[in-house]
């Protein structure tokens, strides 16, 4: 039977986001998650040994830099004045690829995403700046991962993608074509399509039959 487990990012901390998990997960189970959600999924990884695999979309296994902080911080304060709808049109050009700029539908579902999340910006904003990044970690970990990436994520360059995937034992890469960070919503089929071959992939792995990768 499949169940979807939902953990909320409202953390300040890895360790507290850790608290949140499941404590039976083992080889059935992945985890999967999304900008902020799967960046700290990567950190996540070294304590959960025997998960059948990650995927991570629009992540990085580096750390926040200082330079962030003051933006990150304006930002925070925007979203708590009540200001949800101007600080994504903030962001937008960043935020999905060239031609979906203009879609306002992605807009404002969106800006519902993040209107259903603003309570939790000030755990969000200081577990993005404080999170340590996963360089000295991902090399050990067995767990099969699977970096996604929109080919015009501007937030989070595919090279943080390929970078995932080569720092990974068993990492894999994909970039999605005509999506930035909000692949996922800008190209769902595109999405769950490499989704799909990777799991046939690392299932193949697992029953002994050779596969070839998706990128690597």
């Amino acid at each position: 039977m499949e169940c979807r487990v939902p953990v909320s990012t409202d953390c300040a901390s890895i360790d507290d986001l850790w608290k949140l998990l499941p404590g039976d997960l083992g080889s059935d189970d992945l985890i999967c998650g999304f900008s902020l959600g799967a960046i700290a999924a990567l950190h996540l990884l070294p304590k959960l040994p025997r998960l059948a695999g990650a995927i991570v979309i629009g992540a990085t296994a580096r750390p926040d830099i200082p330079q962030n902080l003051a933006s990150r911080r304006t930002l925070e304060a925007r979203i708590q004045a009540g200001d949800v709808a101007g600080a994504i049109e903030s962001l937008w050009p960043n935020l999905v690829a060239d031609q979906n700029i203009g879609t306002t539908v992605l807009k404002q579902e969106i800006v519902a995403m993040a209107l259903e999340t603003a309570g939790s910006v000030t755990a969000q904003t200081t577990l993005a700046l404080s999170r340590p990044g996963v360089f000295d970690t991902l090399g050990s970990v067995e767990t099969p991962v699977l970096a996604i990436t929109g080919e015009q994520d501007r937030a989070t360059p595919p090279d943080r993608a390929w970078e995932i995937s080569r720092i990974a034992r068993h990492g894999e890469c994909a970039i999605i074509a005509d999506a930035g960070h909000f692949a996922l919503l800008e190209q769902p089929s595109s999405v769950a399509m490499t989704i799909q071959i990777w799991l046939s992939l690392i299932d193949g792995r697992e029953n002994g039959s050779s596969s070839k990768p998706i990128s690597k």
